[in-house]
This record gives C-alpha cells, structure tokens and sequence, in this order.
C-alpha cells in the first residue's frame, strides 16, 4: 500500500498539482483524504484510482505493474511567453510517452532509440543556426518540399514521434527529451503549416538539448529562439530549391505578392517564415520584408487566400498506431488495452487502423526465413 501511496505522490508532484487541486479534480470533498491516501495511512478504492488516472493522464496497467520509467524526462513548452499553468495536456502527452517506450519494450525494437545525426556548434547564433538547417534538410533527405516528409522521415527513420493533442491558448507545441528518447507535441488546433514550423523549430532544441532555453517561445527575446526559428526556415526553406522556385515565377526583378503567397503555400510554411528566410539567403531587405508583414490589406489578402488545411488530424503519431497494431496483431496486447492505448472504443479500432492502411487478422502460420 505504501508503495502505491509514494507512487501517487510522486505522479502528482509531477503533474504539478497541489494537494486542494488534485482532490478537486479527482473529486474528493476535502484534500485530506488525497493526503491520507498519499501518506499511507488510508487505502485507494479502485473507483478512486481510475478517478486519479483520469486526472493525472497516467496508465493504470503500467502503474500496477510497475513498470520502470523512462530516464529523467525535461519537457520544454513553446508557449509565449511562459508555459501554461493548466499542465494536463502535458501530462497527457507524458503517458502517450511512457507507452510509447512500453510498446518498444514489448515488441522487443531495441534499436528504436533516437538517432538523429549530430552536427555540433560551438558558437550558436543566427548564420550558424540557418547554416544548420540547410545543412540537416540534406541529411534527413527531406527533398525540395521538406514540410511534406519531415514529420514521417523524423518518426519513421529516426525514431522521434510526433503526437498531435490540443494544447492551451497561447501554447503550440512541447517537446520531451530523455538520455535516449525524445518526442515533440504540436497543437491539434493549429493549421498545418504552423504545425510543421514548430515540429521544425522543437527539432532544434531536441539537437542541442543540453543548450535548451528555459524561455522557449520568447521568440522576440531569447537569441536562441531566434536561432530556432532560422533553423526551422532553413530546413523548410532549402536554398537550392527556393532560389529554383524564385527564377521560375519571377518577372523581370519583381515578383508578386500573390506569387509569394502561392510559394508559401507550395512549400507548406507561412508567408512570413518565407518572407524571413528570403531575407537571410539575401534575397529581400528586411525593411520590405516587415513592411509587407505589417500591411493589413496584404494580411487579410492571405487570409483569404490561405484557408486553414483540413484534414482528420490524429491525436498521436502515425508510428505510435503502427506499433499499437503490431502489438496487438502478435496477442502481445488485446484489442480492448489497444483501443486503451489510442483512447479511442473498443469498435472504433479497425477502422482506426484501416485509416492508417492496416488490417487485422489472425497471424499466418507461414513462416519465413530472411536472408
């Protein structure tokens, strides 16, 4: 019982509740009794776990169990300009992290660490950091249009997942980092665009994790937030491929703001990701680039032109309901724990994983032998 009671302490000292709040939440008359539970001194009733897991976004198999954490986690919030005082939809993310680790540990993927390549920097500042990001667009072979693969190249090839859940107001995405993991979280309700930027600019601090700013999302403050973002412009803006695109639409020495617009669009970032990045490949002055920026008929040009993007954004990684079907194909998980792990009903999960292009169905007795 005891053991249970420091677990709980523990899981909501880091979720960042007070003793009052997580009664409240848990719906306890008093916080005493959450503090008796927590000293020892009073049993758990079963409803009232399940009560406590809905609030503190904790797996409850795993806790029975006792399954080891994943080493120390830091959790840095893009949010402006600090991060959110409600912590659930951290926490939340924090649980489709421990079970992500879990699905590795059951499917025995050993070799599903993160191996992101390293390019070390000494000095960090804005040349360097856009140098980087051309530099990484080559290395993650992310092609002429980046924002079109990076999120399944990161997740598939290099083991970082990518969860979509919705996050508060003024906050768009979070990135988790271990010893040998990482993840990132981007804002469910963001258009698309914007949430390729951020994947791009957590990506940065998830490279220099032993440098991240604790004021990420102070972009107009903090020098390498800045540095983030010239990143995150360059590996979504490739050099090589923008200029190409330049001299196929421009006229003359004028190109249009319509032309701009489209080009963003194109290359999946905001027009003033792109305005930024032709800025610092020395294509445009930074005086036009804020005057076109500031201009409130042009914003609302690009409004209209610029509908958000629809489509049924999952609320967790591609490769996260890869390895829940895997898991599940193989009995090493029933289909109700995998319909537990996607948060989703028991019925919804064929059609969940035929939305991803996966079909359940008893394992072939063919066996066969790789060469």
């Amino acid at each position: 019982m005891r053991r249970i009671a420091k677990k709980l302490r523990d899981l909501r000292i880091s979720r960042e509740l007070t003793l009052e709040q997580a009664a409240k939440l848990v719906g306890f008359r008093n916080f005493q009794t959450l503090s008796k539970i927590e000293k020892g001194t009073r049993s758990v009733k079963a409803e009232e776990l399940v009560s406590l897991a809905k609030a503190y976004s904790f797996d409850i198999n795993l806790f029975l169990l006792d399954e080891p954490k994943p080493s120390k986690m830091r959790i840095f919030w893009r949010s402006d300009p600090n991060p959110p005082e409600d912590k659930s939809a951290q926490a939340k993310f924090t649980m489709f992290f421990e079970r992500y680790i879990h699905l590795i540990k059951i499917l025995d993927l050993s070799t599903s660490n993160l191996n992101l390549p390293v390019q070390p920097i000494n000095d960090m500042n804005l040349k360097n950091a856009d140098s980087l990001g051309d530099t990484y667009s080559g290395l993650l072979k992310l092609g002429d249009r980046p924002a079109l693969s990076l999120s399944s190249i990161l997740e598939n090839e290099y083991n970082l997942p990518i969860f979509y859940l919705p996050l508060p107001e003024g906050a768009s995405a979070i990135s988790l980092i271990t010893n040998d993991n990482a993840a990132i979280c981007v804002n469910q309700n963001d258009a698309q665009w914007r949430q390729k930027f951020d994947i791009a600019h957590e990506l940065f601090h998830i490279i220099y994790q032993k440098s991240i700013s604790d004021k990420c999302g102070e972009n107009d403050t903090s020098s390498f937030e800045k540095c983030a973002n010239a990143f995150a412009s360059a590996i979504l803006l490739p050099k090589s491929a923008l200029e190409k695109e330049i001299d196929v639409r421009r006229k003359k020495e004028k190109i249009g703001i319509a032309s701009l617009i489209a080009m963003a669009c194109d290359f999946g970032v905001s027009l003033s990701a792109l305005l930024w990045r032709l800025v610092n490949i020395r294509r445009l002055k930074k005086s036009l680039a804020k005057e076109i920026l500031d201009s409130g008929d042009i914003k609302e040009y690009n409004k209209d032109l610029r509908k958000k993007e629809s489509r049924d954004i999952p609320h967790i990684s591609q490769k996260y309901v890869c390895m829940v079907f895997e898991a599940v194909n193989q009995g090493l998980m029933s289909q109700m724990r995998g319909a537990e792990y996607l948060e989703i009903p028991v019925s919804k999960l064929e059609e969940m994983f035929l939305n991803a292009g996966l079909v359940l169905k008893e394992e072939s007795n063919i066996e066969i032998t790789l060469v």
